[in-house]
């Protein structure tokens, strides 16, 4: 058609005119652009459609005993020669059902020149109602794709994709997506908003692929900080932008990207660990820049509690704080150096809950750091689970930048525990945090922290973590690289004071051992094994030792008072040189 119009009070409305819901999953919502709310775990059905070609039906909801609960959003697509005049709407939302699973929207792609008028377009979830103890999640928002030559006389920011609105303790279905390109332009230059709408709270979650960053010039924006999304993908090389407007992006495992921006209270974050072997969270780029009012936060996504008894708050870096003997912590643990482990939480007076702690973050900034933001590694406060339980221990946060600037902070501190008039709670510990720079004079280090959590009256608080502040590979105190850690292969170390062990077979360029420093290895079964590519500089009073770290003579010399043998023979009845 050449011209559409679609007047005040009128629509173009294929709502509910999706697919019925076909999951196994009780009380689900659909999922279509975004995951359908769900409570606690996800425990709901994948998202599914492309972003920029939306074609597929919306899915309906799931009533108590898995059957099909209302419909989502049909499919609509518009080709429109000359210009679409939208003071109407033309929406594909899915349904809402009382006491059962939403719909999620469905599909509206449009293709036109130009777009006018004071209309909307939306491809919304249902909303979740029901009986006021039901806990119901919203559905999944759709899929909308507007191209267009000319949108001067229409408002963009009128184009909706959110999730349904949830009920108690479930989540908002997760946001659908908007993806919104000027044809006059680079397709790079397209914009893909991911927005909630009201769902604040709870927000759901959105999953986005990594060809989505590549096509949108790696922007993704949100007029709410209302979604979590997840980037899906391979993200090993260092091929692409990471730009975060107003939006909370949660990756996991290894991420690399060129550059790294975080805009208008944007936050990265990670998923909740699930036990010690879940992957922390590493990301990789050449520059990262985290202004004012941004975070990369991975607070409370660490692990449950792993003491004994009650009341008391979880350890890492430093000890938890008890109350009344109730309880006893974990042991402090991990290696402040190489900080790499989830914090721990506190417990409740019984088993039925616990808080967390922080999770784990490696940063590494192969350019610059501009950090006038925060990162954020801390425990879950006892008072977000209830008034009975210990506060989390604060988690890991393990920075690697050649130049770090700005006026922000770090913390990873443990948690504060709940306060009942009858009962107090353990403060949580501090976590481990380091830092390596090779330039940090734009940044204050005092602005570090890993303090541990308080607590009120009888309760005490949590012991302080670990603060590392030092150059790159430059090691200060006493310290051991493991045999099976190579993350100092291939690079030049200082060591400065202290003792650096090194155990097993290790290669780097060069060692610079000062002030006393001394070089040595601590497990006589690895041996010392190290090569150099190019200098070993031994300053005055440094040195290498390995005295007394040879083989034992048990077993070897017979002679109880006999000396042993090596390059000399030893005294006594000593066993043969060797």
């Amino acid at each position: 058609v050449n011209i559409v119009e679609v007047s005040d009070g009128s629509s173009i409305d294929v709502s509910s005119k999706g697919l019925k819901g076909a999951s196994n999953i009780p009380y689900a919502s659909g999922s279509y652009g975004g995951y359908g709310g769900y409570v606690g775990v996800l425990d709901t059905v994948p998202a599914y459609g492309n972003i920029y070609a939306p074609v597929h039906f919306g899915s309906g909801g799931m009533t108590h005993d898995a059957k099909s609960s209302g419909r989502g959003g049909g499919s609509l697509y518009l080709e429109i020669a000359e210009e679409l005049i939208l003071d109407g709407e033309i929406t594909s939302s899915g349904s809402s059902n009382t006491g059962y699973g939403s719909g999620s929207g469905g599909s509206v792609w449009i293709d036109t020149q130009v777009v006018s008028g004071s209309g909307a377009i939306s491809a919304n979830g249902g909303d979740a109602s029901g009986y006021h103890t039901y806990s119901l999640g919203g559905g999944g928002g759709g899929r909308v794709a507007l191209y267009y030559s000319d949108a001067t006389q229409f408002d963009l920011s009128k184009v909706y994709a959110f999730g349904g609105s949830p009920q108690n303790k479930s989540k908002a279905g997760g946001a659908g997506t908007v993806y919104l390109e000027d044809k006059n332009l680079p397709q790079v230059e397209a914009i893909l908003r991911i927005d909630n709408g009201t769902n604040t709270e709870k927000p759901g979650i959105t999953p986005i692929e990594k060809s989505a960053l590549e096509l949108a010039n790696g922007i993704i924006s949100n007029g709410n900080n209302n979604s979590l999304i997840t980037l899906i993908g391979d993200f090993s090389e260092k091929d692409s932008d990471l730009v975060l407007d107003n939006v909370t992006v949660e990756l996991n495992g290894v991420n690399s990207f060129d550059n790294i921006e975080l805009f208008n209270g944007a936050k990265i974050t990670s998923a909740k660990a699930v036990n010690e072997d879940s992957p922390i969270l590493e990301i990789f780029a050449n520059n990262i820049n985290v202004p004012e009012g941004t975070a990369i936060d991975v607070s409370a996504k660490g692990l449950g509690p792993d003491g004994t008894g009650t009341h008391y708050g979880g350890s890492y870096g430093g000890m938890g704080g008890i109350y009344d003997g109730k309880g006893t912590p974990n042991e402090p643990f991990g290696n402040k150096y190489v900080p790499d482990q989830f914090g721990r939480g506190g417990t409740r007076d019984n088993d039925s809950a616990h808080s967390r702690g922080g999770g784990a973050v490696y940063l590494e900034a192969s350019g610059e750091l501009t950090l006038n933001g925060q990162i954020l590694a801390n425990g879950q406060n006892g008072d977000e689970i209830d008034d009975y339980t210990g506060g989390g221990s604060g988690g890991s946060i393990w920075v690697n930048a050649d130049v770090i600037t700005g006026s922000g902070s770090v913390y990873a501190n443990g948690a504060s525990g709940a306060n009942h008039r009858y009962h107090q709670y353990g403060g949580g510990g501090g976590g481990r945090v380091a830092i390596y720079y090779n330039d940090a004079s734009g940044f204050d280090l005092a602005n570090v922290y890993a303090n541990g959590g308080s607590a009120y009256y009888s309760a005490t608080a949590g012991g302080n973590g670990s603060v590392v502040k030092q150059l790159i590979n430059t090691f200060t105190g006493d310290n051991v690289l493991a045999a099976d850690y190579h993350g100092y292969d291939d690079t030049s170390i200082i060591v400065d004071g202290g003792t650096l062990s090194v155990n097993g077979t290790h290669s780097f360029v060069s060692i610079e051992l000062i002030n006393g420093a001394v070089l040595t290895y601590s497990n006589p079964e690895n041996s010392f094994d190290i090569t150099l590519s190019g200098d070993l500089i031994i300053n005055s009073g440094a040195h290498v030792d390995i005295s007394g770290l040879g083989n034992s003579g048990e077993g070897v010399v017979t002679d109880e008072f006999a000396g042993g043998s090596h390059g000399g023979l030893g005294g006594g009845l000593s066993n043969d040189i060797h």
